[in-house]
């Protein structure tokens, strides 16, 4: 898994947005295209989960 590397004033950034939201946010490289379908498939297993999932390029 990536993360994306960020320092300075776009971590700062970040970090100001999740205090002003409550919540923490991933940071990755770049995400990943999804169809309708998969999407669906997605949400109804958070729905099973009670999570939210990231789905990121591998």
């Amino acid at each position: 898994m990536m993360y994306a590397n960020l320092t300075g004033q776009k971590l700062e950034k970040i970090q100001q947005l999740e205090k002003e939201l409550g919540v923490y946010l991933l940071a990755a490289p770049h995400y990943k295209n999804l169809s309708p379908d998969d999407l669906k498939t997605i949400k109804d297993l958070e729905g099973k989960l009670g999570a939210v999932l990231v789905a990121y390029e591998a």
